[in-house]
């Protein structure tokens, strides 16, 4: 009976690995934040058995560590701690730019914010930047603490604080951008690469209180000038082959004319630079 036994669990086991797919068999998983998913979707279209979802950053990188994706696309960096706990060797690497703007009425009288303003505006104190004077605005929006761009924004405008509590946190860029268009007095932060709703338009930013203000738009983004520019990620598993090639062909010149038709391509250097990271997927 015991040898009996043995066989049985021998065969259960057998089962497990004959119907579980090698990781290498298995058709690619891409997860991607909303505003990526069109790019996404073109991407991956000559490989009619990979399957996309969409999800906040936040849920998106979870799925990554929990093994239930082989990529993300998402506009921002990966956390120290989410590297901690990844399972295998991940590669990041950028695939595109994008900014993120401050988006008022266009019957506000503002024309222009330095960064010191904005940390006033939404973090309620000056820590990081040079200390600015209050504006009067009756109504702060921001983006909530799962999207990539609460992250990029927390980063570069607060050093990573959390908003103030009278900022409200909505969960999509347009959500943001129509709130403003329906608030009078309101100022908000989302993507710059939306078409401003009627009546809204973004802001131009200037580092300092006596800085030039740069507005947000392609050439800004693209020579490195805006203030809040930030990159667009591809982060993925370095022994998928499949994933791999879905960043090649992001970085390619056919797969970066299919993100520039919403965000900015990545200068010419830089996109050979990451290019070149993928002769050595096995490095962070």
């Amino acid at each position: 009976m015991r040898h009996c036994g043995r066989c049985f669990v021998l065969t259960i086991l057998l089962g497990w690995i004959i119907l579980e797919p090698a990781a290498s068999a298995r058709p690619l998983r891409l997860v991607t934040e909303p505003l990526l998913a069109p790019v996404a979707a073109a991407w991956i279209e000559p490989r009619p058995d990979a399957s996309r979802q969409t999800a906040n950053a936040l849920t998106a990188v979870q799925t990554l560590i929990q093994g239930r994706a082989d990529a993300v696309a998402i506009a921002r960096p990966l956390t120290p701690a989410e590297r901690r706990l990844l399972p295998r060797p991940v590669l990041s690497l950028p695939v595109g730019l994008d900014g993120i703007a401050l988006y008022v009425r266009r019957d506000a009288p503002l024309q222009s914010l330095s960064l010191g303003v904005l940390e006033r505006l939404f973090f309620a104190t000056n820590r990081c930047h040079p200390t600015a004077p209050p504006v009067s605005l009756a109504r702060r929006f921001g983006l909530a603490a799962a999207t990539a761009r609460h992250f990029q924004f927390s980063a570069q405008v607060g050093c990573g604080r959390p908003l103030a509590g009278a900022v409200a946190q909505l969960p999509g860029d347009r959500d943001v951008i129509d709130a403003v268009a329906a608030t009078p007095g309101a100022i908000g932060f989302a993507s710059a690469s939306l078409a401003p709703a009627k009546g809204v338009r973004a802001l131009a930013l200037a580092r300092r209180p006596d800085g030039r203000p740069v507005p947000p738009n392609r050439i800004t983004l693209g020579q490195g000038r805006y203030p809040l520019t930030h990159y667009l990620y591809l982060h993925f598993y370095a022994d998928r082959q499949e994933a791999v090639e879905l960043a090649r062909h992001a970085l390619s010149p056919p797969g970066q004319h299919v993100l520039a038709r919403r965000f900015t391509a990545l200068p010419n250097p830089l996109r050979i630079k990451a290019l070149q990271r993928l002769t050595a997927p096995g490095t962070h």
